[in-house]
């Protein structure tokens, strides 16, 4: 009998142990998100601003223009490789 009230024990310990690591590990998690969330907003605020920075200097319309011409042109030129490759 004692043996068996002993056993019991052991398990509930053993139970309340893993209990209380889940719950630190779950607390961990917690701050790592809650940092990863405040440095996501900081990123998102910083890229925003030099957005609006860029928006406002002299041959940013230009600029925009000439990045779409090569992207249309960079588009344009792989599709003529993929179908030389499909020939």
């Amino acid at each position: 009998m004692l043996a068996a009230a002993f056993v019991n024990l052991k398990n509930k310990t053993m139970k309340e142990n893993e209990l209380i690591k889940m719950r630190n590990k779950i607390e961990t998690h917690e701050r790592l998100l809650t940092m990863i969330l405040t440095d996501q907003r900081k990123t998102q605020t910083l890229s925003a601003g030099m957005l609006e920075i860029l928006q406002r200097m002299s041959g940013y319309d230009k600029a925009i223009k000439k990045l779409k011409d090569d992207i249309k042109k960079d588009r344009e030129q792989d599709t003529k490789e993929s179908n030389e490759l499909i020939k």
